[in-house]
């Protein structure tokens, strides 16, 4: 990657490695990869990433940027450099061998799926038509045994463009709203846009209420008003959605106790009206599945709804990438991390922490549920965001954990 002097990282010496500081992170990419994407545009892809590295040095957070494909970046640290951008197993190779380099705690991948691709995990849950599952925590882990709640995995991150599309208008959106974190507090996060299938509403406001306590509204979907939500809802900075999600498909659906499904929320909704920092947290499945949709990813209509978020505003988005399983009267597993995930980014966590921490908590304290069911949903949730972002704290927010 041809990156200037200030982004590179560079050893000290034989056997030394840079010193880390008080928070650190690496930032991960393929510019072979986004060169043949982007084009020219890559240059732009460059200066968003460096903006956001100057900004989180700032707030204390040392993010080093690799390329994977950059032999010369990499030799000091005798880590191999990926060949294919498409190589599974090389990406892993790489990132684990940088990681063990360096221990950072953060780890953010800068790129859809084909400039570095999930990790593929094979599922032992009987009960769903997915045998393997599409993951980014792999590329956290500190040791081959998986995610082991006594050994938490470093805290990971993806910001991606549009799979499989040219413009790199929407990769470089997304990268500059992580930019723009500073000012949002705890407080502004309070009174949630929730949206859920008339069907999971008791769930959903069991969800709700154990993450936030009482909350204003609570939409369920099919509803005498219909979809037309207006800009004050659309534009609260944390979504909860609770909805019917399928592969490919670039929109979220509800559905009473029987009968078909109708739409609840579709990207063109959000287009233009999501107020910056915004946080969502989606229960749906495939709700992070970044496949690559039909034209060449400038229209919204089309995007991935993951994709949508992130382009109009969200710095953070935690979802599935594959078929989620929550509970219908009462949470379950989905339901159950995204209360997590809220809770936690309520009482000042990072995005990164309140992911991990989502995660964790589920499979520690998994009594009663599936086990093989439990291991695939806190593989398939990912987070779509910077780790390293966090809200400003301002004690109005639910009392803080000892331990995130």
């Amino acid at each position: 990657m041809s990156v200037t002097s200030e982004r590179r990282v560079e050893s000290s010496g034989a056997g030394r490695l840079p010193k880390p500081t008080l928070e650190s992170g690496i930032i991960v990419t393929n510019r072979r990869a986004l060169t043949q994407n982007y084009g020219r545009q890559v240059e732009e892809v460059d200066a968003a990433i460096d903006a956001l590295v100057t900004s989180r040095r700032g707030a204390g957070i040392q993010l080093d940027l690799f390329s994977l494909d950059d032999h010369d970046q990499l030799r000091p640290y005798g880590v191999p450099p990926v060949v294919d951008a498409r190589d599974i197993s090389g990406n892993d190779t790489t990132i684990r061998g940088i990681c063990q380099a360096l221990n950072p705690e953060y780890v953010l991948i800068v790129g859809s799926v084909d400039v570095v691709p999930h990790q593929i995990l094979a599922s032992s849950f009987s009960g769903s038509i997915e045998t393997h599952v599409a993951t980014d925590w792999p590329y956290g882990w500190l040791d081959p045994g998986g995610l082991d709640s006594q050994r938490p995995p470093r805290m990971v991150g993806r910001i991606p463009g549009i799979t499989g599309s040219r413009n790199a208008q929407p990769q470089i959106a997304a990268l500059r709203h992580a930019t723009r974190t500073n000012g949002r507090t705890v407080a502004d996060y309070l009174n949630p846009f929730v949206v859920c299938c008339e069907s999971f509403r008791e769930s959903t406001e069991e969800t709700v209420y154990e993450a936030l306590g009482s909350v204003d509204e609570v939409c369920s979907v099919p509803s005498p008003q219909g979809v037309d939500w207006s800009d004050e809802q659309v534009g609260r900075s944390l979504h909860i959605i609770n909805c019917h999600g399928f592969p490919n498909t670039p929109f979220f659906s509800g559905r009473r106790e029987k009968g078909p499904t109708c739409p609840a929320l579709l990207p063109e909704q959000i287009d233009g009206r999501l107020g910056w920092g915004t946080v969502a947290a989606v229960t749906c499945c495939y709700g992070a599945d970044l496949y690559a949709p039909l034209g060449d990813g400038s229209s919204t209509r089309y995007m991935p709804m993951c994709n949508a978020f992130l382009a109009n505003g969200a710095i953070g988005y935690f979802g599935s990438t594959g078929s989620s399983h929550g509970g219908r009267f009462h949470p379950k597993e989905a339901d159950l991390l995204v209360k997590e995930f809220v809770r936690t980014w309520l009482q000042g966590g990072s995005l990164g922490e309140a992911s991990r921490h989502s995660i964790l908590q589920l499979i520690s304290s998994s009594s009663g549920l599936d086990p093989a069911r439990v291991r695939k949903n806190a593989w398939q949730f990912i987070l779509l965001g910077d780790p390293t972002a966090r809200p400003s704290r301002d004690g109005s927010g639910p009392q803080a954990r000892a331990n995130l």
